[in-house]
């Protein structure tokens, strides 16, 4: 009988995984629905996150999204909504109801010559990087990104850099000389109303720390970071919240200029817990860079002695940031 009663709660544990993962799966179906759009793909298939491999679109009412062949196969398979030799397939990115032709060459859907030719050339180039990286996700996500211009999607970029602002699997993108003075993750109170998400990963906030030992150190300054649509082609929006800095790269309404942001090196910091004077090299944006890079520049830039020295001598609050896509220096 103990025996018996054991094998039911083994069978009990297994039908409650099977549920969890269900529902887990359901959530991140509906998360990626409404996050990916035809032009924020990227170059790497949804379904199998690695580089297209024979790429075909699928034509969905609000424009193509694109998948491996073999992977639409999978999907053709998993299907029940079958009618003859027509199959209803539900796109994994946006589950728009498509119909396919098993029979017939691309299940009658039309390759993506483009993507094909681009995708073979990033294949040569992964496969060498591969070969001293790990099989995981984040490798696969990291190799691909070094390739070439390779940019990943604007969702699956953020969800990796949400995973590790969180501390994930106890990873961390926070540099050593910067870690405990820098933290940041997505603004849960930005989520739309009557919504328990953090919709597109588009609002995000920080706290940054001023340079220990400095004029600055005991200081808590709050960030507010706005990520477009563009991105990562176009950088993230970082806004000082308060209290005031006095920075070059920092408009009179708080919005940084990261193109003014002048790197300095933190691991020659002085007694006073700054450096004399920057780097003299400017950051500058790319896609593979993240939010993290950003963050860090400007807290780099806040150990130069004349910058911390400006920053003690003011107070106060700037107003809320404007929307996505404001100019730097504008009314």
């Amino acid at each position: 009988r103990g025996k018996r009663g054991k094998e039911r709660e083994k069978k009990r544990e297994k039908k409650s995984r099977r549920s969890k993962g269900g529902r887990e799966r359901e959530k991140r179906e509906e998360t990626m629905a409404a996050w990916l759009t035809p032009s924020q793909e990227g170059d790497i298939c949804a379904v199998c996150m690695d580089i297209y491999d024979d790429p075909v679109d699928l034509n969905c009412t609000n424009g193509p999204h694109t998948f491996c062949l073999v992977c639409i196969g999978e999907v053709i398979g998993a299907t029940k909504q079958k009618d003859g030799e027509k199959v209803t397939v539900s796109c994994p990115m946006c589950f728009d109801s498509v119909d396919v032709f098993p029979k017939k060459d691309c299940y009658g859907l039309q390759r993506n010559a483009k993507l094909k030719d681009s995708a073979e050339k990033k294949k040569e180039k992964l496969e060498e990087l591969q070969s001293t990286s790990g099989a995981d996700l984040t490798s696969t996500i990291k190799a691909i990104e070094s390739i070439g211009k390779a940019v990943l999607p604007r969702s699956i970029k953020l969800l990796e850099e949400f995973e590790m602002s969180i501390g994930k699997d106890g990873k961390s993108n926070i540099p050593v000389e910067h870690n405990g003075m820098l933290m940041y993750g997505v603004d849960k109170d930005k989520a739309p109303e009557g919504t328990d998400d953090f919709a597109n990963l588009t609002f995000w906030r920080a706290i940054v720390i001023g340079p220990q030992d400095s004029p600055i150190g005991a200081v808590i300054y709050n960030v507010l970071v706005q990520v477009p649509d563009t991105y990562p082609y176009d950088p993230p929006e970082v806004y000082f919240e308060g209290p005031k800095v006095k920075m070059e790269c920092v408009d009179e309404k708080g919005m940084v200029n990261l193109e003014l942001v002048d790197h300095a090196d933190v691991t020659q910091v002085g007694d006073e817990g700054t450096v004399e004077e920057g780097s003299g090299h400017k950051f500058k944006w790319n896609p593979q860079l993240e939010i993290i890079h950003a963050l860090v520049a400007v807290r780099e830039n806040m150990h130069i002695a004349d910058v911390a020295n400006a920053c003690s001598s003011v107070s106060g609050n700037y107003p809320p940031p404007p929307p996505i896509g404001a100019k730097w220096g504008g009314e």
